[in-house]
């Protein structure tokens, strides 16, 4: 793989990511009624449920490397902040606990879909068989 085509992957996958925070962020502060500094049950709501769609839409088109991965880390990011600063009443080692599962989950997930599938036997044979 060229040092191009990994730019341009970063790149997209990049861009992927800022347009999906943003359009988290913007839609739960349109919905807001609360506004200013305090925000209102319907912005943590829509935050939460926008990661977990980016998370949805990221294991759906795990195929597409840069687009999976631009979703997935806007879910990171949706769901580090509405942890950290809606709700306090969950003990902070709860907190982590949950978000390390997540992550479990979607490696195991990645490693599971994406993971190097061993060469069959009758390829090995042949390579074998074709060898001087």
């Amino acid at each position: 793989m060229s040092g191009k085509n990994v730019l341009m992957k970063l790149f997209f996958g990049g861009i992927i990511f800022l347009f999906a925070v943003a359009l988290a962020y913007t839609t739960a502060n349109y919905l807001d009624e609360g506004g200013g500094y305090t925000h209102s049950s319907k912005y943590w709501l829509v935050l939460m449920s926008a990661s977990v769609v980016y998370i949805l839409l990221g294991v759906t088109v795990s195929s597409v490397f840069p687009v999976s991965l631009g979703f997935l880390f806007s879910s990171d990011v949706l769901i580090l902040h509405a942890l950290g600063a809606r709700y306090n009443e969950i003990p902070d080692p709860a907190k982590t606990a949950l978000v390390a599962i997540i992550l479990i989950i979607l490696y195991v997930f990645a490693w599971q879909k994406l993971g190097d599938e061993p060469p069959s036997p009758s390829a090995s044979q042949s390579t074998l068989q074709s060898a001087p």
